[in-house]
């Protein structure tokens, strides 16, 4: 019976069949740093600035490039992640979900503000801060409270101002 190695050190053509030099065992357990600009770790790809899966739809990125550069992304490729990304989280802490190209929502955790990406101030979209939550129609199932209520205002420079009954709450 002819035993196998544990550890194999330098031409791995034996063992594994590829006519490579490395270092080849069953299990590993090392100590300090470990470099890899290349390579492959549980299905992942590794690359020199990123590990995405192998399908190239979903990553980490280590880019760097001065601005708010795209850390994780879901739905693109690694080259389009700014642009295309279902789901991409900015190294500033902001989240953006649905598609770059079409509506998506914007969590901009540092701000502490959600909003969509067409909104437009008392215009469209929608947008909830701290100080203001606007959106085109609002409904409550519970009770609406504040120090300040405004329903309506209404303001008349000259002419004549007419007020009726109102209708039944």
């Amino acid at each position: 019976l002819e035993a196998s190695p544990k550890v194999l050190i330098g031409q791995l053509i034996d063992m594994t069949g590829i006519d490579e030099y490395g270092i080849y065992t069953n299990n590993g357990y090392f100590t300090g740093t470990i470099t890899a600009t290349a390579g492959n770790i549980g299905g992942f790809v590794i690359g020199a600035d990123y590990i995405r899966d192998s399908g190239n739809n979903m990553g980490l990125s280590s880019t760097f490039t001065g601005g708010d550069d795209v850390r994780f992304w879901v739905g693109s490729t690694f080259a389009n992640r700014a642009v295309s990304a279902t789901v991409a989280i900015y190294e500033s802490g902001i989240i953006t979900i649905g598609s770059p190209a079409a509506n998506n929502i914007r969590l901009d955790g540092p701000n502490a503000v959600i909003k969509s990406s067409n909104y437009v101030a008392g215009v469209s979209g929608f947008l909830i801060s701290p100080d203001l939550v606007e959106a085109e129609n609002i409904k409550a199932r519970g009770s609406l409270r504040g120090v300040t209520f405004q329903y309506d205002v209404v303001s008349a420079v000259g002419g004549k101002l007419m007020v009726s009954n109102s209708d039944v709450l």
